[in-house]
C-alpha cells in the first residue's frame, strides 16, 4: 500500500522523520538501566 499511495508514503515518512529521534533519546536516557525502553513506548495505558 505505501509504494502505491503517495499520501501514506509521505505520511510514513513523516512518522518515520519525527519518532526517530525520540527513540534514540529513550535509548540513550536508558542505556545503563534495567529499563527496557521499548516496554515504555508501547504501553499505552
Amino acid at each position: 500500500m505505501t509504494e502505491k499511495n503517495d499520501i501514506t508514503k509521505r505520511t510514513a515518512s513523516i512518522r518515520k522523520w519525527f519518532t526517530t529521534p525520540l527513540v534514540e533519546k529513550s535509548d540513550n536516557l536508558f542505556k545503563n538501566s534495567a529499563t527496557d525502553s521499548v516496554a515504555i513506548a508501547t504501553d499505552n495505558q
